[in-house]
């Protein structure tokens, strides 16, 4: 079977020190191992010359495929202006008639028609919209929790359940070895991450310590957000920069937005179990302790309070590490990373404005955008005039 993986609003890149690159080349492993052919559908860039299996958007014929994988990313206008390769895929997707997957990761990514999208802003690709409907409606959505409808608000009629997160961490892990070498203590206590919704921030607040004895990495506008906050702040690092600095502290706060809770178990969870850091859990993120199954581990790790995080972090051993790694081996053998392709016997039915595309109409300056964007394409040569089908 041969298959493509592409995205829509931004380019697939193929790198594991990109966290959109680490799910893409895990994906593409995972499937492989499935015995399928896979290529990657992009913008191929200087870096991918001489990568047999990354074909450039506009070389591709989708009919070769059996299969399409979408992962989702923000429609964000860099300049007011979509990337190039956006219009195009959107075009020529849009005929596409066979299985589609689209990943479901991030509940600030929502999945959304990208024809009605790029009509909305500039007024071209109208004639896709219905396409691209369909599309929508006879995708599968493969998701990593277990309440897909508390993550997406809507429950697609077809989804099913994959531990991408685990599959990626384990391989990982197996790529780089755990440290068996215990690291000097540094920190008490690190929360990493990037500036999120309210809800989370109000949780940050909530269950980090203020003291100087505490590290927080990240795009947290930590100044704004935690004006309070008497330790350390660094910005955002690379992962494999990361995961030293989690090795260094005692304790690591997993954190999770309103629709993680007693839903997905995310990347943060496996990386605070896989480091030298206790995981300390919000007792949102899991209500019911059915993560950690170890009793010790559970009367330590689940935390109600920034005072309670500092009280874990008095309680770090070498042997409370050695049996958080068996809690991290016991998930990855109860995770679900077998990959089944089906093809959905029937389509969504009932209305979801937001996932289908039928909200909205273009806005004033709509026009004048979509007439910037022609001229641009134009002088790069790579305009179409079918792209202003309305």
């Amino acid at each position: 079977m041969k298959v493509a993986i592409t995205n829509i609003y931004g380019n697939v890149i193929y790198d594991k020190k990109d966290p959109r690159g680490l799910q893409i080349t895990f994906f593409k492993k995972m499937l492989e191992e499935s015995g399928c052919e896979v290529e990657l559908v992009g913008k191929k860039t200087r870096q991918y010359t001489f990568m047999r299996e990354y074909v450039h958007y506009t070389d591709v014929d989708w009919n070769d495929y059996d299969c399409v994988f979408l992962q989702l990313s923000w429609p964000i206008f860099y300049g007011g202006l979509p990337q190039f390769q956006s219009v195009d895929l959107t075009k020529t997707l849009a005929s596409y008639n066979g299985p589609f997957y689209q990943f479901v990761t991030d509940p600030l990514i929502k999945p959304s028609n990208p024809a009605h999208c790029l009509w909305k802003n500039f007024q071209i690709l109208k004639d896709c919209i219905d396409p691209w409907e369909d599309i929508m409606k006879r995708s599968i959505y493969l998701f990593h929790g277990t309440d897909i409808k508390k993550f997406l608000k809507y429950e697609p009629k077809n989804w099913e359940q994959l531990d991408f997160t685990a599959y990626i961490f384990e391989n990982l892990m197996k790529d780089n070895p755990q440290n068996m070498t215990e690291m000097d203590k540094k920190w008490d206590v690190i929360y990493y991450g990037d500036q999120r919704k309210a809800d989370r921030n109000n949780y940050v607040k909530h269950y980090m310590p203020m003291d100087s004895s505490c590290l927080m990495v990240g795009n947290l506008k930590v100044e704004k957000h935690y004006p309070d906050f008497k330790g350390m702040v660094l910005k955002k690092v690379p992962q494999w920069e990361l995961m030293p600095l989690v090795d260094q502290s005692k304790v690591c706060l997993v954190i999770g937005d309103k629709e993680h809770h007693d839903n997905v178990k995310t990347f943060r969870v496996y990386e605070a179990l896989g480091s030298q850091a206790l995981a300390a859990i919000q007792e949102e993120f899991d209500p019911h302790r059915k993560i950690i199954k170890d009793p010790v581990l559970r009367d330590l790790l689940y935390v109600n309070s920034a005072s309670t995080v500092l009280e874990l972090a008095n309680h770090w051993s070498w042997e409370l590490i050695e049996r958080q790694r068996n809690e991290l081996k016991r998930l990855f053998e109860e995770s679900n990373q077998t990959f089944k392709f089906r093809v959905p016997t029937e389509k969504h039915t009932d209305g979801s404005p937001w996932l289908w595309g039928d909200y909205g109409e273009p806005s004033p300056a709509s026009l004048k955008k979509g007439g910037k964007l022609k001229l641009v394409m134009q002088e790069k040569g790579i305009w179409k005039d079918e792209y202003w089908v309305t």
